[in-house]
């Protein structure tokens, strides 16, 4: 909240989230939040698929390098 708060101009922010459960919860909270206090706020949601977990594996690692490219 507080970094929306410093860089959100007259022109609103967006913010660039990746498609993960705490990722998705923690910013939408702070979106909501944000649109509270009046700011113009956006979330894109940013999934990828060049994560690959191994079999041994319950829960898949976080593919992050394609968010660089949005």
């Amino acid at each position: 909240m507080c970094a929306i708060r410093q860089v959100t101009g007259e022109k609103g922010c967006v913010l660039l989230v990746y498609n993960y459960t705490g990722d998705r919860l923690n910013f939408g909270i702070a979106a909501e939040q944000a649109r509270g206090e009046g700011y113009k706020v956006k979330m894109v949601l940013v999934g990828e698929d060049c994560a690959i977990k191994p079999k041994s594996e319950k829960v898949g690692r976080r593919g992050l390098c394609g968010t660089l490219l949005v």
